[in-house]
């Protein structure tokens, strides 16, 4: 393998299906994966690096500690899970995958978060020590899970998808508030405290500025709301309605 090309590379795992490849010396050709590789990894490559002619079907991605990393263009629609770590001249998250399921961005310090460009489909994302500022919306509609860590410029949470079902978030300390989720059944937080204000479609105020601490009280309160709203529903509203 070492005599056929300027990198080096590994098979890691049973069945032959997961290539590493890690080095930094002239171009990678992708030719030589075979088609049943279905995971790719691609480390300390410091030379720039194209994507183009990666398998169409490889499904898994990781680049990591790749400053040869510029584009993401080249990668194969067939790609379901990416991972880029320490990539830190990567600028644009344009060209990722439609299938995307799951992404996961760490310490790509000159990254433009732009989330109009995530897929539609995305249902897993993962940010940490991004540079992002402000408000975090955008997000997919499906989005299921989200973690979030070391995001200190981060301010607001208002625009979280209504399914979110999982949602993590550690030394974020700009966060103030979260929005109320009735959807989310696994939360944990570190390190931060939020407060939440809690009106019914009406305007009605159900809860004001009461402070959350942890997963746990977020949860018990979205039980709490919950449970009041689908009362509230059972009750008549008006005095004929309750004779009748």
């Amino acid at each position: 393998m070492a005599s056929q090309t300027p990198f080096r590379a590994h098979w890691v795992s049973e069945g032959n299906s997961h290539i590493d490849v890690a080095g930094s010396q002239g171009p990678i050709h992708y030719l030589w994966l075979r088609s049943e590789f279905r995971k790719l990894t691609i480390r300390d490559y410091d030379e720039p690096l194209s994507l183009v002619g990666i398998p169409s079907t490889v499904k898994e991605i990781t680049i990591y500690n790749s400053v040869g990393l510029t584009s993401l263009v080249g990668l194969p629609d067939s790609v379901e899970i990416l991972t880029l770590s320490f990539c830190n001249q990567l600028q644009s998250l344009a060209s990722l995958p439609p299938n995307l399921s799951r992404l996961a961005i760490e310490n790509c310090k000159s990254l433009d978060w732009t989330p109009a460009l995530l897929p539609a489909g995305l249902q897993e994302l993962e940010l940490i020590k991004l540079p992002i500022t402000g408000c975090l919306r955008g997000l997919p509609p499906g989005l299921l899970r989200l973690s979030l860590e070391g995001l200190p410029n981060v301010r607001e949470l208002n625009h979280l998808p209504e399914g979110l079902t999982s949602l993590e978030i550690d030394d974020c300390l700009a966060i103030e508030a979260l929005p109320f989720r009735p959807s989310i059944s696994c939360l944990a937080i570190y390190d931060v405290n939020f407060t939440f204000s809690v009106y019914t479609p009406d305007g009605e105020s159900l809860i004001n500025e009461r402070e959350v601490g942890n997963g746990s009280e977020y949860l018990a309160l979205v039980e709490e709301v919950t449970a009041y709203m689908a009362n509230r529903k059972k009750r008549p509203s008006t005095a004929s309605e309750a004779a009748s």
